[in-house]
């Protein structure tokens, strides 16, 4: 999806409404091994006293208009979802050099390879900084969040 021209998604997802509103962003893929730290997944040291708003990034970061969420993000609610293969999401975070981090959907945060599974997935975009929420409270499908700039 990110190496594809934004005219192929006219019509789809990616919207030229929802283009505009959307820029590429820093996806951090610091391993979260058991027992770690969270800030792991951002910050090169395993300081966990740091913020990560001044730790010392870590080297390990892709960059792009889609990615996936990572250990440490706020998850509110995965709604449709029940007890099946796809009620875990994968994360970003890496587990190890084979293993990937997922939550399942009870918010329990569980280890797998990728392609062992069809775990589900939900892609994550970077809103430009100047978006503010006009509208919704975000609670559910009739109540969500309304967007301008």
């Amino acid at each position: 999806m990110n190496n594809t021209k934004e005219e192929t998604f006219e019509g789809t997802w990616l919207t030229s409404e929802l283009y505009k509103y959307i820029v590429k962003g820093k996806y951090y893929l610091g391993q979260y091994p058991d027992n770690a730290s969270y800030k792991n997944t951002i910050c090169s040291a395993s300081n966990t006293t740091e913020r990560t708003s001044s730790c010392e990034k870590t080297s390990s970061t892709w960059t792009g208009l889609v990615g996936l969420p990572r250990v440490g993000e706020m998850f509110s609610a995965q709604l449709g979802s029940g007890y099946s293969s796809s009620s875990y999401i994968w994360l970003i975070t890496p587990y190890s050099g084979s293993n990937v981090r997922n939550v399942y959907y009870r918010g329990n945060l569980n280890t797998d390879t990728p392609g062992s599974d069809a775990n589900g997935v939900r892609p994550s975009i970077n809103l430009k900084s100047e978006i503010k929420i006009i509208s919704g409270d975000g609670m559910s499908l009739d109540t969500a969040y309304k967007v301008g700039l």
